[in-house]
C-alpha cells in the first residue's frame, strides 16, 4: 500500500473498513510497486504505454537515430565503419518467467515438467 503512502493498519485507524482497505488494494493502478511485481507488463503495454518505460516514441526515436547515422556514414564515404544501431529498451521480465521457446520440443520438455503437465506426443 505504498502507493496510498500509508499502511493498512492506519488506514484502518483513520476510519476505513476493511473492505474499503481491501478494495484499494485490488485496485492499485497497473504502474505501481506491487502492481508491477505481481504483474509484469507485457511487451505490448511496454511499447504502447510510456508509462513502463518504453513506449512506441521510445523506438521511433532510435529508429529516427539509426537512419541518421546511416545517411551521415554514407555521406562521409563509408571511410569508418558502419554505425551501431542504438541500443533499444527491452521489456522488464520477471525472474522465472518463461518468455517463449526456441522450439516445439523447447515446449513439450516444460510442459512435461509443469504441475499436472503430461508428455506431448
Amino acid at each position: 500500500m505504498r502507493y496510498y503512502g500509508s499502511t493498512p493498519g492506519k488506514l484502518i485507524a483513520e476510519g476505513l473498513t476493511l473492505h474499503d482497505v481491501a478494495a484499494m488494494a485490488a485496485h492499485l493502478p497497473r504502474d505501481c510497486a506491487s502492481m508491477m511485481s505481481l504483474y509484469p507488463p507485457t511487451e505490448y503495454e511496454y511499447w504502447s504505454d510510456p508509462t513502463f518505460g518504453g513506449g512506441i516514441q521510445v523506438a521511433l526515436a532510435a529508429a529516427q537515430f539509426d537512419l541518421l547515422a546511416a545517411a551521415n556514414w554514407q555521406r562521409t564515404g563509408k571511410q569508418s565503419g558502419q554505425p551501431k544501431p542504438l541500443q533499444r529498451p527491452t521489456p522488464p521480465t520477471a525472474p522465472g518467467v518463461q518468455t517463449g521457446f526456441d522450439t516445439p520440443n523447447d515446449f513439450a520438455a516444460w510442459y512435461a515438467q509443469q504441475p499436472g503437465g503430461r508428455q506431448i506426443t
